[in-house]
C-alpha cells in the first residue's frame, strides 16, 4: 500500500491571522531532537478524543423547533431529511450558549431523534433528543472548583437558540449578534458563530426556544498510538504541505510580508535543514509546488510542498487539494476553517476507499466544526464510527496563523520518527499522548511569550480502536 503523509498547512485568512507580537516563522531553524516527544517511564493514558488539556464528555442535547404553519414550514411534518437539517442548524446556534459554560460542542452529529411533528397554537411543532459529544477544558473545570470531569456526570446545562433556524440573519440582522466588528462581517452561513440570544432585543424579532445538553459520561482512556505498521507497510512516507496566503489582495498577489508566506518559507527551510532535496513538482497532475525527498531507516519519505505563491498564479488548479486528499493518507490542515463551510470535507469522493488516514485540523475550532464530517464520510458497513482509517487532530479554540509552521514541523517530526523507530525508541514513545502533549505545550509557549489572546487547544479524536503496539 503506497502510505502518503499530507501536512497540508493551509493558510487562508486564519482566524488568528495577524495577530500577537510573533518573530518571523523563519527566523531561525529548531532542531530536530527539540520537537521530539519528551522520555517518558512508561506510557501516558489516552481517549477516543485525548488532549492533556481538555476532556471529552457523551451526553445528548433535547431541543424544539417550531415553524410557521405555511407551505414551508408544513415540510415538517412529512419530510425526514428536512426535519434533520433544521436540527442540524439548531445546534449550531446552540454553540454560543454552551460556550457561556466552557462547553465546545462538536456541531456535527448523528441523525436526531423526533417525535411526531403536530400542528400546535398556529406552528409546526417538533421535539427531537440526539446523542452529541462536547469538550471542557480542565482550566475551566479547575476554575469551577470542579476536581474531575466525572463529576458533571448527570448536570444538565440550559441554552436557548431560535425556534426557526432559517434566515436568522434576514430577521435579526446584527439585533442578535455580538462581537463582530462591522454589519459586513455577518452574513447567513456565519450568523450562528457570533449569535448571542441574550441580547434584549434579539427574543423580540427571533422567537427562541429552550434546550437542553445532560452530560451522561466521560468517555472511556486507553493508551493509543498512529497506526504505524500501516504508515510504513510500503517502505515509504510523503508528506504533502499545502500552505495558503494569510491575507490575498482582489487579484490574488500576496504580500511579502504575509504570515502564510513567511510560514511556508520556514518550512521548507526546516526540510532543507534536515536533510531533505528538491526533486521535481508536489502536485503531477498541475505541476504545482515543490518535492522534497530524504531516505532514513530504509523509508523512503517525500514531503510534497505548495506555496501561497503557487496558488496566486492565473492557472491554479482549485481541484489541487481535493485532489491530494483522495490520493494521500495522511492530512495535516492548518488554516481557516471557514465557520464550518469547508464542502469538499463533506464529499464521499474526495476521500480514498479503504485507506488510513490521519488529519491535522489546525484551524479555528474544528473539533466542532470538521472532526465528525470526517468520520462520517470514512465510515463503511463494517466500521460505521469511520474509526478505522482515520485519526483526526483538532484544535478547540482559535488557531494562531504564526504558530502553524511550528505545529505542523513538530506533528511531522514524530509521526516520521514514529514510523522509523515502530513508535518507541529507548523511553521515548510516540503515540498520540505525547504527540498532543507537544502540540499543546508549543501553543501555550507561544501564547506565553508573544501575548496572543488565546492559545489553541489540541486533541485527536477516533484513536480509541486503534491496534498499534510499539516492538
Amino acid at each position: 500500500m503506497r502510505t502518503r503523509l499530507i501536512v497540508m498547512t493551509m493558510m487562508l485568512a486564519s482566524c488568528g491571522a495577524g495577530q500577537g507580537t510573533a518573530g518571523p516563522p523563519g527566523a531561525g531553524v529548531a532542531g530536530e531532537l527539540s520537537d521530539l516527544v519528551a522520555p517518558e517511564a512508561r506510557g501516558k493514558q489516552d481517549t477516543g478524543y485525548y488532549s492533556n488539556v481538555a476532556v471529552e464528555l457523551d451526553g445528548a442535547i433535547a431541543g424544539r423547533i417550531e415553524l410557521a404553519d405555511d407551505a414551508s414550514g408544513r415540510r415538517a411534518l412529512d419530510d425526514a431529511e428536512f426535519r434533520d437539517t433544521l436540527v442540524q442548524l439548531q445546534l449550531r446556534y446552540a454553540k454560543n450558549g454552551l460556550k457561556a459554560y466552557g462547553l465546545h460542542l462538536n456541531l456535527t452529529a448523528a441523525n436526531a431523534d423526533v417525535l411526531a411533528p403536530r400542528r400546535e397554537g398556529g406552528k409546526i411543532v417538533f421535539v427531537y433528543k440526539i446523542a452529541i459529544e462536547t469538550i471542557v477544558t480542565k482550566a475551566d473545570l479547575e476554575a469551577g472548583g470542579v476536581r474531575s470531569a466525572d463529576e458533571l456526570t448527570g448536570q444538565l446545562v440550559r441554552f436557548d437558540a431560535p425556534a426557526d433556524p432559517r434566515e436568522v440573519f434576514a430577521r435579526a440582522g446584527a439585533l442578535c449578534a455580538s462581537n463582530y466588528k462591522t454589519l459586513d462581517d455577518l452574513t447567513e452561513e456565519n450568523y450562528f458563530y457570533y449569535f448571542d440570544s441574550k441580547k434584549q432585543a434579539c427574543a423580540q424579532r427571533v422567537p427562541l426556544t429552550r434546550g437542553a445538553f445532560s452530560i451522561r459520561a466521560t468517555l472511556p482512556k486507553k493508551t493509543a498510538y498512529p497506526e504505524y505498521d500501516r504508515l510504513a507497510a510500503d517502505g515509504r512516507i510523503d508528506v504533502a504541505a499545502y500552505f495558503g496566503a494569510a491575507h490575498a489582495a482582489d487579484d490574488g498577489s500576496v504580500s511579502a510580508h504575509d504570515a502564510g508566506l513567511r510560514a511556508w518559507r520556514a518550512f521548507r527551510e526546516t526540510l532543507l535543514a534536515r536533510g531533505f532535496a528538491i526533486s521535481g513538482t508536489a502536485d503531477d497532475a498541475s505541476a504545482m509546488g515543490e518535492r522534497f525527498v530524504r531516505t532514513r531507516a530504509s523509508l523512503t519519505e517525500t514531503v510534497n510542498v505548495i506555496g501561497p505563491d503557487d496558488l496566486a498564479k492565473p492557472h491554479a488548479d482549485p481541484a489541487v487539494l481535493a485532489r491530494l486528499i483522495h490520493n494521500n493518507e495522511i492530512i495535516i490542515y492548518a488554516g481557516h476553517a471557514f465557520y464550518g463551510s469547508l464542502d469538499l470535507l463533506d464529499e464521499p469522493s474526495t476521500y480514498p476507499k479503504d485507506r488510513y488516514q490521519i488529519f491535522f485540523m489546525s484551524a479555528c475550532w474544528t473539533y466542532e466544526y470538521y472532526t465528525k464530517q470526517i468520520f462520517r464520510n470514512k465510515a463503511t458497513a463494517s466500521d460505521p464510527s469511520g474509526w478505522t482509517n482515520a485519526d483526526v487532530v483538532n484544535d478547540t479554540e482559535v488557531g494562531w496563523f504564526n504558530n502553524y509552521a511550528a505545529v505542523s514541523r513538530i506533528l511531522l517530526t514524530n509521526l516520521l520518527r514514529g514510523a522509523e523507530t515502530g513508535g518507541r525508541e529507548g523511553e521515548r514513545r510516540y503515540h498520540w499522548g505525547n504527540i498532543v502533549t507537544s502540540l499543546n505545550k508549543h501553543a501555550f509557549d507561544a501564547y506565553t511569550q508573544y501575548g496572543y489572546r488565546t492559545h489553541e487547544l489540541f486533541g485527536v479524536s477516533g484513536v480509541r480502536t486503534n491496534t498499534f503496539t510499539p516492538r
